[in-house]
């Protein structure tokens, strides 16, 4: 089979199939459905009933494409994430589930999880003809598929095929391991009946305890380890038979699946390795179901081109069994939870680095490692992403290099603050008790802002200082200019005091901060005191020539005053005389 499947005619003849053949009528008392149900419905109902459509469901995938998400480097013999599935991741954020698919090499899985991506003419995850397994490693469709029930977004997942010629046993088992840990819903694609063999090829399951631990250093069984597993769908591929019991009665997929595991006839008969294997499905997958689905297509060589091969000419039955699948995985694939909490893109990368390290060394991917890892890794996260925006939003705040009031630099620190410790609450989002990496990075946070508080605010009064100088001088060039040219006297200095308040509140306006009283008192005694003494000087000398002018007024005056009274004397002198010389001439 070209697309991956068996050749035609290879599903091997067991005794619980038989062909549909004539009406299949059954008495009433075979009406039995295994598990302890019964099916009320005759056959026919059963054909007829089992074919009726459901709503038809498409995955919308347009627009993505298939890329790696874990590479194993064969010449180290080292896994690796590859970095650009981890730039896809991070563009989401939210819930994620991822639906996985897994099984043998050249078993159509790849085909398989194309079509119920709805991906035509060989788009999707790589699909080829030849012997060898053609997908390596662990790969993902870049664009996942939203699921309204859980409001979710579904990753898709195609792991490496097992049992390859190109790979040992050990290298199936981590791949067969790390899909199981990372998917929430897990398809494992098979072809033909469940027989002994296809029992065998899920030995992996067998050994998932020696593989995956809860804690580091302490065994873990199936039944502890089943709180972690996906839940598990069985496909059977190229499926042609009707479903019976070792009784003959028709049962359905899922009934087929527990008959397989648990009926004594059929567990009985195989070997203890087997036996082993059912009794770990059991513990282990404890939410399972099966499906079949018919060829793709009746010709055998237009199989070998089935990838190639448009959707509207693959079989009615085939497409019907796709869109049941579809069904399951919206119902089925629900969010990714470690230890009760969601996982998100970041987390899910940070469980994959811690379960690829546990592996490149040698030990075993541990659960509860993981979950610690995941804390760590999202708390150190939430830090570096809140101490950026705080770095980020200061240095806007002071870009400008001008310096800012009390209540302007409180207020903007206020809102840097707020928003960086709002990032990592956002980012850290798991603040259980015993998240010390939570509780010690969000202290450590708040002390990186409180050291960069004090020196933006050591900053800011270096810049009102540097401010204050440079305005405190053009604010009273009035008043040195007037001093300059001795505006100022003693008959108005009334202006002077005018020309100093207004300078004051000039400068009072344009200036802000502590120092601004500390840089005016500083220039009043550096540069204005000697303006004032200057004023001063000119009011004494002003003071001085008055009082010298007044003095020689004065002494002008004295003089008159001396001469008024030498002529009074004589004139007094004379009228004596002539007072004297009236009585002779009378």
């Amino acid at each position: 089979m070209n697309y991956g499947g068996r050749q035609a005619g290879s599903v091997p003849a067991d005794p619980r199939f038989s062909e549909v053949r004539g009406n299949g009528h059954m008495a009433d008392s075979e009406r039995f459905s295994y598990g302890g149900q019964f099916d009320i419905r005759s056959p026919q109902q059963i054909a007829v009933e089992d074919m009726d459509p459901l709503p038809d469901i498409n995955f919308n995938s347009e627009g993505g494409y298939p890329i790696q998400l874990i590479r194993y480097i064969r010449s180290q013999h080292q896994y690796e994430i590859c970095e650009e599935a981890v730039q896809e991741l991070m563009k989401y954020d939210g819930k994620i589930g991822f639906t996985c698919i897994a099984g043998a090499y050249r078993t159509g899985k790849s085909f398989l999880m194309n079509r119920v991506l709805n991906i035509d003419s060989g788009a999707g995850f790589k699909v080829d003809y030849k012997v060898n397994a053609c997908t390596e490693g662990i790969w993902m469709w870049s664009k996942p598929v939203y699921n309204e029930k859980d409001d979710s977004l579904i990753f898709f997942i195609d792991t490496e095929g097992a049992n390859s010629v190109e790979r040992d046993r050990t290298h199936d088992a981590k791949v067969f391991s790390l899909a199981l840990l990372i998917s929430s819903y897990f398809i494992y694609n098979s072809v033909g009946n469940i027989d002994e063999q296809a029992i065998s090829n899920l030995s992996m399951v067998a050994e998932i305890s020696r593989h995956i631990a809860i804690k580091a250093g302490v065994p873990s069984d199936e039944y502890s380890l089943s709180a972690y597993a996906p839940k598990f769908l069985w496909v059977l591929r190229d499926f042609v038979l009707e479903i019976q019991d070792t009784a003959g009665r028709r049962i359905s997929a899922p009934q087929y699946l527990e008959m397989s595991l648990t009926d004594p006839a059929i567990v009985n008969k195989g070997s203890e390795s087997t036996k082993r294997i059912r009794s770990t499905l059991i513990s282990f997958l404890r939410d399972r179901d099966c499906i079949t689905l018919v060829r793709p297509l009746d010709d055998e060589e237009k199989l070998k081109n089935a990838e190639r091969t448009s959707t509207r000419y693959l079989r009615p039955e085939f497409l019907r069994g796709l869109n049941q699948i579809r069904e399951k995985i919206l119902d089925k694939c629900t969010p990714k939870q470690l230890n009760g909490n969601f996982v998100t893109p970041i987390n899910f990368i940070a469980m994959l680095e811690s379960y690829i390290q546990s592996i490149n060394s040698g030990d075993v991917p541990t659960i509860s490692t993981a979950w610690d890892y995941i804390l760590k890794t999202e708390a150190e996260n939430a830090f570096k992403s809140a101490k950026e925006t705080y770095t980020t939003g200061l240095k806007k705040k002071f870009e400008d290099n001008t310096a800012k009031s009390a209540a302007q630099l409180y207020f903007a620190m206020m809102e840097i603050r707020d928003d960086a410790l709002e990032m990592f609450y956002r980012l850290a989002s798991t603040r259980t008790d015993s998240n010390s990496y939570f509780f010690e990075l969000r202290d450590k946070l708040k002390e990186y802002i409180a050291g960069k508080e004090a020196k933006a605010l050591e900053i800011n009064e270096k810049l009102n200082i540097t401010n204050c100088e440079d305005v405190v001088r053009p604010c009273f060039d009035k008043v040195e200019n007037k001093i300059r040219v001795g505006d100022y006297r003693d008959d108005n200095l009334e202006t002077f005091s005018q020309d100093l308040v207004e300078g004051m509140h000039r400068y009072s306006e344009r200036t802000s901060g502590e120092a601004k009283c500390d840089v005016l008192v500083r220039f009043m005694e550096s540069s204005f005191g000697l303006m004032m003494a200057n004023i001063i000087d000119d009011i004494r000398q002003s003071l001085k020539t008055k009082s010298n002018a007044n003095e020689r007024e004065m002494a002008r005056n004295q003089e008159k005053e001396n001469e008024y009274r030498s002529q009074i004397k004589t004139l007094q002198d004379q009228n004596r005389t002539l007072d004297e010389r009236v009585p002779s001439f009378l």
